[in-house]
């Protein structure tokens, strides 16, 4: 216990940002300045309450969580943030903390390096990851938002993945930590655009290795009535696939070997056509077959 405080304590005095989960939510009495009265008095207050060890609590009053109004703390129980140590009461075992005030401190870090960054070059600036959790989207524009290193930072639909997105909802998950590439910013209207596109391998890349008529092994991820067959390779790239007449129709799950029939890189377009089923054919299961059990 001692040796908490104590690491806590030092924290608070170097200003040192500590990382813990939120355990809780619900309303706490916090010290709160009241302009009309003159003075600061204790209220009723919704706080994120966080375990930072060995039964020390720390409280963060809704109005220290972030720069954004939130009608409740609520969805973030069990989420992990860096915070920043304002008050610690040793007997009580009791940090009053700031999530705000950390992200503060990493923003202003993360601008001086993008700035940095900007004066070497582009490619300088779009060779560095960053480590990015989604905090939320916007289904209209079809945006993710993305916090990074304390910035809030908008993620287009498009530069997710290499892949089309028909819908964010299918990607966006919350608190998701996702790996991303700076885009652009612009610090006189505090906007930074990223790209989780630019950070990750192209899964297409895959099909360069084959060969035209090679055969390879795949899952198939999509059967549709009017877009056909899609079958997906080791790497997560899909590829459209057709089938002999003579071969039984697929089903979402099949393992199937297929062969390559084109390849258009430009237009992340390929063509194949399934040979068999090298572990056998999934059987259907008949959804009504337990009326008859």
């Amino acid at each position: 216990m001692v040796q908490v405080l104590e690491q806590l304590a030092a924290a608070r005095r170097n200003g040192e940002l500590v990382q813990a989960m939120v355990r809780s939510v619900g309303e706490r009495k916090v010290p709160v300045y009241e302009p009309s009265a003159g003075k600061t008095i204790f209220k009723d207050v919704e706080c994120a309450v966080f375990e930072l060890g060995e039964g020390v609590k720390g409280i963060c009053p809704v109005f220290e969580f972030s720069e954004h109004e939130f009608n409740s703390l609520v969805g973030f129980v069990g989420t992990v943030h860096e915070l920043l140590i304002l008050e610690l009461d040793v007997e009580n075992k009791i940090a009053v903390v700031s999530v705000k005030k950390a992200d503060q401190q990493k923003c202003k870090q993360f601008w001086n390096k993008l700035k940095e960054l900007q004066e070497t070059g582009e490619e300088a600036l779009q060779s560095v990851e960053f480590e990015g959790v989604i905090t939320g989207y916007n289904l209209q524009s079809q945006t993710i938002f993305v916090k990074v290193q304390g910035q809030d930072c908008f993620l287009k639909k498009n530069d997710f993945d290499h892949n089309s997105i028909r819908n964010i909802l299918d990607v966006a998950e919350r608190n998701q930590k996702i790996q991303v590439k700076v885009v652009r910013f612009n610090e006189e209207t505090n906007q930074v655009q990223v790209s989780r596109k630019l950070a990750i391998p192209d899964p297409f890349e895959e099909l360069r290795q084959y060969g035209e008529d090679d055969a390879v092994v795949g899952t198939v991820s999509g059967v549709h009535p009017e877009h056909g067959i899609f079958v997906q390779l080791s790497k997560g790239v899909q590829i459209k696939a057709s089938k002999p007449k003579d071969l039984e129709p697929p089903i979402v799950g099949d393992i199937v070997t297929v062969r390559i029939k084109q390849v258009d890189f430009e237009k992340r377009h390929a063509r194949s056509v399934i040979i068999n089923y090298p572990q056998g054919k999934k059987k259907l299961k008949d959804v009504t077959s337990f009326l008859y059990e």
